[in-house]
């Protein structure tokens, strides 16, 4: 027997030497020319027992197909979880297939079309496979021939499945992660055995070749540790897998791009990287590597960091495009990444401020790397727009970290702060804003009134206050208010710490004490006029209030005097029943015997008042009713006007005023205005004191006089009225006749009229010869119709013959010059 002329699975294995050996020996002894049909056993790549997920992709590698018919398919053939082919098992057709030990891959399925070595195919796992550790593969071919050896990868010989996990979504080969990883995985074959620890030996290799990309998975975390070496598998499949353990089962020559944009807040950072074998970082989308460690090694001696040369990190600002780039060989697969922050431009924001009236405080956001700058804004209006603070009397640090507040006035209450922060990235950071909430100090607006001790009455003294976090406390002197010790809690006092003072049923000795109130807040304290307990009876009016009147804007008073009596409330009626007055809208002293009035108004005018005494140990007492008159000041409503009259016909001018007890003189001026002197009530003059100036028959020497009225009230300064002319005008007279003109058709002519007197001039126009006549309108070539010049444009043939004549009417006569012939040539 030729040994040579047939061919068996002569391929040795250390690792199981002794046994191929006896097999080896074996195949010796069988006829070799049955040209018998034959499948070896098939092997995973890389040759490491598989874990491989339900959907995943699994690559076999058959060394030896023999002496099948030409078209046999070649499938594998999955065992169930115990590893049996009874029952449960599942053909696997081959989804692509290399016949170049996985140089080139080609779509699936395999056809047999002569004897292989080192066939290589990609299976998948159905998506339904029960998971389990147990799991072993045959090979079969169409014809019904199957292999009598099993998968072969170590001495169990066995591949885990793991649960479905649904495939992504395809993504381009170049698609980049926001604010995720997008890894993309490739396979790759070296060009040489040797170790790739030059960079001249890595750019070699093609670690990124399209043919071999075997798809991408999403990685969340942006700095991660991430470790192949216990699962086998890798973060990309040919189904676009979602877990590491769900990968090709590639332990060696694979490649991983992972690409990301990441939103950094500005500031600064260190970046470092780590693998067993190569890995490179850039922040550029790839274009140049910041940190690079591309080459063959083991993963403690792969350590970069931007911290090397930055040792206070780099400057991150925005959008940021990163790329890391992973290659692996043999061994361990590990890479890590770290992102750590070592300073942000905005360090803190800062907080809400709550202080006293003319009282300081600080706002921080803290304090930054070295090189960031800071401006401190104000906003007036809640927040909706800010302006820059510079250093003042009220704030100091505008442009540092810390805002100093000093003396802050009420009206700051409500104002809105925020930091601008500028770092060395060149970002302005506005930080979330922070209010100042400026507490007031007390102050007193109403005091405690005096109050009257009737025998078995609880009364009560009263304060109002205004501010923030107000505190009371009631004071007694019993020696007429040299001294004054706080009062305690206890009868016949109530409310010794509040605005309000109660005395229930106080026994007679304390008539005659002085009783004031301090209020505290904002680390000071205000104390209020002292009232007095006097000895209460019966409540007379000693004094009356009495009517009164004054002019418009002057102050006024009214006045009450009473005995027996602690308290005073002035009322008014102003047409609906008397009511309280209060001290606003120009009152003061409404709870006082006196009532002021100040800058009186005429919508007060007629009003009635009176005065409601209480605080005795009678009945409550009101005082007379008085009536306020409030007289207006001078004013002039309606001015004289200019006055044009003919000679011989009466004339007057007129004036309205508003006041009180006003008075009247008419004035006169012959020079221009210059100087006036009073008309007296002489011809041709009368009324020269009210306010209708009449002229009779007047002469015409006063035509060009100047009169004015003089206006004089008890209320109120001396009015003036504005100057009127007075102007006397005669019948008009023909001065210059209107002569008759010539011109070429298209041309322009004038007549032109003279009269006397100040009257209204109108030019006519007769087409009929001069029988009828029609007034001019200014327009279709006509202008100056109102005036003693007539101009007349572009004549037109027509018009020949035309007869023209100006009117002029004064002083009820009318008359008109003499025609004039227009020609048009």
């Amino acid at each position: 027997m030729n040994i040579s002329q047939c061919k068996y699975d002569t391929v040795f294995y250390d690792i199981y030497g002794m046994l191929r050996v006896i097999t080896f020996l074996l195949l010796l002894s069988l006829p070799c020319g049955l040209n018998a049909q034959y499948i070896s056993r098939s092997e995973p790549v890389p040759y490491s027992c598989p874990v491989v997920c339900a959907s995943g992709t699994l690559t076999l590698k058959i060394p030896q197909i023999q002496n099948l018919p030409a078209g046999s398919q070649i499938q594998a053939v999955l065992s169930n979880a115990s590893g049996s082919f009874a029952t449960g098992t599942q053909i696997l057709p081959a989804s692509q297939f290399s016949t170049n030990q996985g140089g080139s891959w080609q779509n699936g399925p395999y056809m047999y079309a002569g004897n292989i070595n080192d066939l290589f195919i990609r299976v998948i796992i159905p998506a339904g496979t029960p998971a389990g550790t147990g799991y072993t593969i045959k090979i079969q071919a169409s014809t019904g021939y199957v292999s009598n050896d099993l998968f072969q990868c170590s001495s169990s010989n066995s591949i885990t499945v793991t649960t479905f996990e649904t495939p992504l979504p395809a993504v381009a080969e170049n698609a980049q992660g926001n604010g995720n990883w997008i890894g993309h995985v490739y396979t790759w074959n070296p060009s040489t055995a040797s170790t790739l620890n030059t960079p001249a030996l890595v750019a070699q290799q093609s670690f990124f070749s399209p043919p071999n990309y075997q798809g991408h998975v999403l990685l969340n975390p942006l700095s991660f540790d991430v470790n192949f070496a216990s699962g086998g598998g890798v973060p990309g499949t040919w189904n676009n897998g979602t877990s590491m353990s769900c990968g090709n089962s590639l332990t060696q020559n694979f490649s991983i791009r992972l690409r990301r944009e990441e939103n950094f807040s500005p500031g600064f950072y260190n970046l470092s990287i780590q693998g067993d074998d190569g890995i490179r970082l850039s922040i550029d989308g790839g274009l140049t590597w910041i940190l690079d460690s591309f080459i063959e090694q083991q993963y403690a001696a792969s350590f970069k960091t931007t911290a090397t040369l930055n040792p206070n990190g780099i400057c991150l600002s925005g959008p940021t495009n990163l790329v890391i780039e992973y290659f692996q060989r043999p061994a361990d697969a590990r890479m890590t990444f770290n992102v750590t922050q070592v300073s942000g431009a905005s360090v803190s924001d800062p907080d809400d401020l709550s202080i006293c009236e003319s009282q300081g405080g600080i706002m921080t956001v803290g304090t930054a790397s070295p090189g960031t700058t800071y401006q401190w804004q104000l906003s007036t209006d809640g927040g909706a727009n800010f302006s820059n603070i510079s250093d003042n009397a009220v704030y100091s640090g505008s442009s540092t970290s810390t805002l100093t507040f000093t003396n802050v006035p009420a009206s700051f209450n409500g104002y809105v702060y925020r930091c601008l922060i500028s770092s060395a990235c060149g970002q302005n950071v506005p930080g979330n804003s922070a209010e100042i909430l400026v507490q007031s100090a007390p102050s007193i607006t109403a005091q405690p009134q005096d109050a009257a001790w009737c025998n078995g009455q609880t009364l009560s003294f009263s304060a109002s206050a205004q501010g923030s976090g107000l505190t009371y406390q009631w004071q007694v002197s019993t020696n007429g208010g040299l001294t004054f010790s706080n009062i305690p809690m206890g009868s016949p006092y109530s409310g010794a710490n509040s605005n309000i003072l109660t005395l229930v049923s106080p026994p007679a000795g304390l008539v005659g004490n002085w009783y004031q109130v301090t209020v505290s807040g904002c680390g000071t304290q205000v104390v209020s006029q002292a009232a007095e307990l006097l000895p209460g009876g019966e409540i007379t009016i000693t004094q009356q209030p009495v009517p009164l009147t004054v002019c418009q804007g002057e102050n006024a008073s009214l006045s009450v005097s009473a005995s027996g009596g602690t308290s005073y409330q002035w009322q008014v009626n102003s047409g609906s029943g008397f009511n309280n007055v209060n001290d606003n809208n120009g009152y003061s002293g409404s709870q006082t015997p006196t009532l002021n009035l100040v800058g009186a108004a005429t919508s007060i005018n007629g009003l009635a008042y009176r005065c409601e005494i209480s605080g005795g140990c009678s009945t409550d007492v009101l005082s007379v009713e008085v009536v306020l008159t409030v007289n207006p000041n001078t004013s002039i409503t309606n001015q004289p006007d200019d006055l044009i009259v003919c000679e011989g016909e009466n004339a007057s001018f007129t004036i309205n005023a508003n006041g009180s007890s006003l008075t009247y003189q008419w004035q006169i001026s012959n020079d221009g205005g210059a100087t006036f002197s009073n008309v007296q009530n002489v011809p041709p003059y009368s009324g020269s004191s009210t306010t209708t100036l009449s002229i009779n028959n007047p002469d015409n020497s006063l035509s060009g006089s100047i009169f004015r009225c003089v206006v004089d009230g008890i209320c109120g300064n001396i009015q003036n009225s504005q100057d009127a002319l007075f102007t006397i005008t005669a019948s008009p007279q023909v001065l210059a006749q209107p002569q008759s003109a010539s011109a070429c058709e298209g041309e322009s002519v004038s007549f032109e009229a003279g009269f006397t007197g100040d009257a209204t001039i109108i030019w006519q126009m007769s087409t009929d010869g001069g029988v009828t006549f029609q007034n001019l309108s200014n327009g279709n070539g006509f202008n100056g119709v109102t005036t003693t010049q007539l101009s007349i444009d572009n004549l037109s043939a027509g018009m020949t013959n035309y007869v023209f004549l100006a009117s002029a009417s004064a002083c009820n006569t009318e008359i008109s010059t003499n025609p004039a012939i227009l020609e048009v040539l």
